[in-house]
């Protein structure tokens, strides 16, 4: 097996067309993924996903520190395992956001407020950047994947 079909040369492509790239949470993310194949390749699955990540920026001990957690992370299956064939196929997809996917919620009560306060106080950034993946699962080689940044409200 060469380095060019391990790593993917040549295999073909991966298309997200959103129908919009604004939607406000409980809203149903629709859209199509294309697939452009230039020889037969075998793949366990092509799926779509949602994906919802933070920056979070914390202050401790004066230094400070910067990672990104996946606050959100849902997978849809739109084909399986089998040989696809050198060709252009079309996959319609439709993902539902969650009501309030992504808010800083806080219990009622005492808890609650000292949380608010606490979140008011602190050094966190909390900026969510969300993102569409298309990803077509390749054993014994790199995926092939496509990622398009949407924004939610």
């Amino acid at each position: 097996m060469g380095l060019g079909r391990i790593l993917g040369f040549g295999r073909g492509k991966i298309r997200i067309i959103l129908d919009k790239f604004q939607f406000v949470s409980g809203e149903t993310i629709t859209g199509k993924i294309v697939l452009t194949l230039k020889k037969p390749l075998k793949a366990k699955e092509l799926n779509i996903t949602l994906i919802g990540e933070q920056k979070v920026t914390e202050r401790s001990g004066g230094e400070i520190h910067t990672r990104t957690i996946r606050i959100f992370d849902f997978t849809q299956p739109l084909d399986g395992e089998k040989e696809y064939p050198p060709s252009t196929m079309e996959y319609k997809f439709s993902l539902l956001i969650p009501k309030d996917v992504g808010k800083n919620t806080a219990p009622e009560g005492t808890l609650g407020n000292v949380m608010k306060v606490m979140r008011a106080f602190s050094s966190t950034s909390r900026t969510i950047k969300w993102s569409v993946v298309a990803r077509l699962d390749i054993p014994w080689a790199i995926d092939m994947t496509k990622k398009v940044r949407i924004n939610i409200q």
